[in-house]
Order: C-alpha cells, then sequence, then structure tokens
C-alpha cells in the first residue's frame, strides 16, 4: 500500500472515533417555539454538512424548579425581572438595576452579577440599544416627513408647505428634488 492511501485510511479510522458534535441553541423569547429541532445545511466548495440543531427554551417559568447555582436558570431569571420591569414602565437601566438586586437577593448567578464586568457588559448592550432605537426613530421621522412632502406634491400643496416640512425634516435640496421628480412622475 502506498503511503498517501495508507495516510487517507489512519485519517478515516482516526475520524470514525471522534464524538458526534451536538449543536445547541438557548432560547429565552416570548413566542412558542415551533420545534424543538432545527436543520441547517452548511455548504463550503464541496463540502456539505448537514446540521441538526436543538433548540432548548429557557424561559424561567419552564426552570425556575432548578437550582439557582444554575447559570441557564440564572440568566433566564435575570431577564424575567428585567422585562416585566420594563413592562412596568421602567427604564432600561433601572430595569438592569432591579433584575441585578433581584439576581443577587435569590442567589442567581452567584460570583458573576456581583462583578463590574457583568454591569459593564450589560451597560454596554443597553447603550447600544438604545443609540439602535434613537437612530430608528429619527429614520422613522424624516421618513415620515418625506411620505408627508410626497403627500402634499400629491395634492397639489403649495411649495411654501413642501418647503417647510423639507426644512423641519432638515431634508437636503437635492433629496427635495429627488420626491419632487418622484411624486410628479
Amino acid at each position: 500500500m502506498d503511503k498517501g492511501r495508507r495516510c487517507k485510511f489512519i485519517w478515516r479510522e482516526k475520524i470514525t472515533q471522534l464524538p458526534t458534535p451536538e449543536f445547541y441553541v438557548v432560547y429565552n423569547g416570548s413566542k412558542k417555539l415551533n420545534s424543538e429541532v432545527s436543520d441547517f445545511v452548511i455548504e463550503h466548495t464541496d463540502i456539505k454538512i448537514d446540521v441538526k440543531v436543538k433548540i432548548v427554551d429557557i424561559k424561567y417559568s419552564k426552570l425556575k424548579h432548578i437550582n439557582t447555582k444554575n447559570a441557564l436558570a440564572g440568566y433566564s431569571y435575570f431577564h424575567k425581572v428585567y422585562d416585566d420591569c420594563k413592562l412596568k414602565g421602567l427604564s432600561d437601566i433601572n430595569a438592569f438595576t432591579e433584575a441585578r438586586v433581584e439576581c443577587i437577593n435569590k442567589g442567581y448567578l452567584s460570583g458573576l452579577i456581583e462583578k463590574e464586568e457583568f454591569v459593564m457588559f450589560y451597560k454596554d448592550i443597553l447603550d447600544y440599544d438604545t443609540q439602535l432605537r434613537e437612530e430608528g426613530k429619527v429614520e422613522g421621522k424624516i421618513e415620515g416627513f418625506e411620505r408627508a412632502i410626497y403627500t402634499a406634491i400629491r395634492a397639489n400643496a403649495s411649495l411654501a408647505l413642501i418647503e417647510t416640512l423639507a426644512a423641519e425634516a432638515k431634508i437636503s435640496k437635492t433629496k427635495l428634488n429627488e420626491i419632487i421628480n418622484a411624486a410628479t412622475t
């Protein structure tokens, strides 16, 4: 047997001895899960792999019987309290603080939640989330003004009204001309 064939044989033998990998997604969302398994196909050049991913629902209502030392139960409880606080109208940071205090009092995420790194990590996430929401509000406001201008043009509103709307939304002359062209063609 030549050296190349021998290496391939040894390689195949070693691969069959490896354990089959298992893939999991932990889900803590509010929507009902439709399935506990998802199928994915991963393709790369001439390799195609069918992957089954097991979805584990870690909502607190399903995990509350679990020991407080369990990290998934702690994470789930933290988010349950956070979400409950948000529903009550608390700000992101106040909901975070309340959830953190509750976890400390109940013994969840012990040793982790007290660390400054935990606080900084979540504050970064909350800041990023707030920034995205603010950007979305600005984009939505501009889009609303653009629609209003378009509608005003189609309704034969005065040029003064159209320019006032554009100025209020800080829409450039170039963009205003694009809207006018779209509305009149």
